[in-house]
């Protein structure tokens, strides 16, 4: 949601990142740069593989993660996966890459910057995106197993300050990042599996897709909420789960701000 009550939304399949007024009309649709999107659209994923394609998204891996900053004037969309000309499919159609891009849109200018991600297993993908403060955020990475068989459903908090911009980059390898591109930093900030929390098992979600901050408990603690999603199948209960995380844990949270509705 923009300052003004406006919302931003991103949409994997184009990818596209646009802005709707409250009542759904679209605004605007914000640049995303070329090199994200497929050569060859297709309606089915395997007609969007190499060697129909050799650049752009991976089908249904696009921009799945959008972020705006406190202060609502740059926004960060985060592909799942690395795209096709950043190594991210083996020959024979395998994900094999680690570095996903973020693309930073200012609001006002439309200015672009990319950033790099690095995934910690080619086998994962990235789900979500949730700003902390200008530089801080936290990202969402799953493996795409359920239940028993989860290996992987983690919190990373990221900081982009020193990372390199990318944008004049046209292929990124698949692994190892040259001298001189510098990722974004990362480190776990929490870990879903971990026994305390009681949620590893057979009901475990495979699709653990959304983060959001919820209004500071009464003793100051900051809620997170991670969600999952079912698919719009109904018998498979929709999940949320709620955490409340000490400030000393994200000491530079800075909560959104909004501007007053003009009367």
């Amino acid at each position: 949601v923009g300052p003004t009550g406006t919302v931003f939304l991103s949409d994997e399949y184009g990818p596209d990142v646009s802005e709707f007024d409250a009542k759904g009309k679209r605004l605007r649709r914000l640049p995303v740069p070329e090199r994200f999107r497929p050569e060859k659209p297709a309606r089915s994923a395997d007609k969007e593989m190499p060697p129909r394609n050799n650049r752009g998204r991976q089908p249904n891996r696009g921009l799945e993660g959008l972020a705006i900053s406190p202060d609502g004037k740059k926004l960060y969309a985060i592909l799942q996966s690395p795209l096709i000309q950043d190594g991210g499919l083996s020959k024979e159609g395998k994900r094999v890459g680690l570095n996903c891009r973020i693309l930073e849109i200012d609001t006002e200018s439309l200015k672009t910057r990319e950033l790099v991600y690095p995934l910690t297993s080619a086998g994962h993908g990235v789900c979500e995106i949730l700003a902390v403060n200008e530089s801080q955020f936290l990202v969402l990475e799953r493996d795409s197993l359920g239940g028993k068989d989860a290996r992987a459903k983690r919190v990373y908090l990221i900081d982009i300050s020193d990372a390199t911009d990318v944008s004049k980059v046209d292929a990124l390898p698949s692994g190892k990042l040259p001298a001189e591109v510098k990722p974004v930093s990362k480190k776990l900030f929490l870990d879903l599996l971990d026994p305390k929390w009681g949620l590893a098992g057979k009901e475990l979600p495979e699709k653990i897709e959304g983060l959001a901050f919820g209004p500071s408990l009464r003793d100051g603690r900051i809620v997170l909420l991670v969600t999952a999603d079912n698919d719009f199948i109904p018998e498979r209960p929709l999940r949320i789960f709620a955490f409340a995380i000490s400030r000393s844990a994200l000491p530079g949270y800075k909560p959104q701000t909004f501007k007053k509705a003009d009367k």
